[in-house]
């Protein structure tokens, strides 16, 4: 059997050897699946995510200034995973309309947490290297997800 390849720039092609390649994020060969995540750095400033970021993994470096960062308009199955590098400043997820809930578990069993919506999921300042959390949207809210060393870092505001 041929191998055969899909990329953008050339559609499908057919080529010497065996297996599927795909060019684009997902590579398939001799029955292996090796896939390459969507990589996302924050940058100094603002940032709006769109829907074409989702299932991307966000890394939260160093700001000198707070920045906010805008999340799509609320679509079931809307994903992001976020890891702090280094905060420098606040940093603020937005929800826009659609409301922000869940919870944050510290490394002594502490929690923070909301079961009400609120618009804004703030991560402070002096936030730990490795803490992360994940943002699922369910159509109607984005539900925070996460684990850090310590939650007082992590509030959700109105």
């Amino acid at each position: 059997m041929p191998k055969t390849k899909i990329s953008d720039s050339q559609g499908l092609v057919t080529l010497t050897g065996n297996g599927t390649q795909i060019t684009n994020h997902c590579n398939i060969t001799d029955g292996t699946l090796n896939y390459k995540t969507k990589m996302v750095t924050l940058p100094d400033d603002a940032k709006t995510l769109a829907p074409g970021d989702s299932g991307s993994k966000i890394l939260m470096v160093a700001a000198t200034s707070g920045r906010v960062v805008t999340l799509p308009t609320a679509e079931a199955g809307l994903n992001f995973e976020v890891y702090v590098v280094d905060t420098g400043q606040n940093i603020d997820f937005e929800g826009g309309s659609a409301g922000m809930i869940g919870i944050m578990v510290d490394n002594n069993g502490v929690l923070t947490n909301s079961t009400t919506t609120n618009s804004i999921f703030r991560v402070a300042d002096n936030a730990s290297a490795a803490d992360s959390f994940t943002l699922t949207c369910d159509g109607t809210n984005w539900h925070v997800r996460g684990v850090t060393a310590d939650t007082t870092k992590f509030t959700f505001e109105a």
